[in-house]
């Protein structure tokens, strides 16, 4: 196999385009569960602050039709999904807006597992979190991730964990607990895939 680069940068949802089209172009051909995918190992996606993957928040009218998957279809959905991985996560963002209180160079400010799956084993693996530059970064592991149906549900899940543990002390202080602005949610994906359609 040919190298090929396994960095990309989104700033708008329609820029997942660009690693839509690398896996099909140099991803390797899977079929797991008798679905035919393309995927390539190991790729990183920084997503900047302003990524939004809210369709209600977003002119779509300069967005053309292809590229409109990449916005979120179900919000409802999103919403409630995010309302679950809360639930389930309470105790661990409680403990980490703590660590990221008391020592502004920790590497130690982490979930694990914040995805809910029932019935079936969670993509998203663990998150980290980090003060860096005036901002809190969001670093997440995910061990296989569809690019265009589900990524952009988990990077929404996970922008909507980072601003909980930004306004952690939002109601006592009605400022945020640290001062510090939203910064890039990254991405480490094992298995990044996109379903070939026959």
């Amino acid at each position: 196999m040919r190298p090929h680069n396994h960095y990309f940068e989104v700033n708008r949802p329609e820029e997942l385009k660009a690693v839509e089209d690398t896996i099909l172009k140099l991803g390797t051909q899977v079929s797991p569960r008798e679905k035919k995918t393309k995927e390539i190992r190991n790729i990183v996606i920084k997503f900047s602050p302003g990524c939004n993957f809210d369709p209600t928040e977003q002119d779509l009218t300069k967005v053309s039709e292809e590229n409109k998957k990449f916005y979120i279809h179900d919000l409802p959905f999103a919403k409630k999904r995010v309302t679950i991985i809360r639930h389930k996560v309470l105790f661990e963002m409680n403990e980490t807006a703590k660590i990221l209180d008391t020592d502004a160079a920790t590497r130690r400010a982490r979930i694990i597992e914040p995805d809910y799956a029932p019935y079936n084993i969670p993509c998203l693996i663990a998150n980290q979190f980090l003060r860096r530059n005036g901002a809190l970064e969001e670093t997440i592991f995910l061990r296989s991730s569809d690019i265009i149906d589900v990524l952009p549900l988990d990077i929404y899940a996970m922008q909507a964990l980072q601003m909980d543990i930004l306004n952690a002390h939002a109601e006592k202080s009605k400022t945020q607990m640290f001062n510090l602005e939203r910064g890039p949610v990254t991405a480490l994906i094992a298995s990044a895939h996109v379903y070939i359609k026959e």
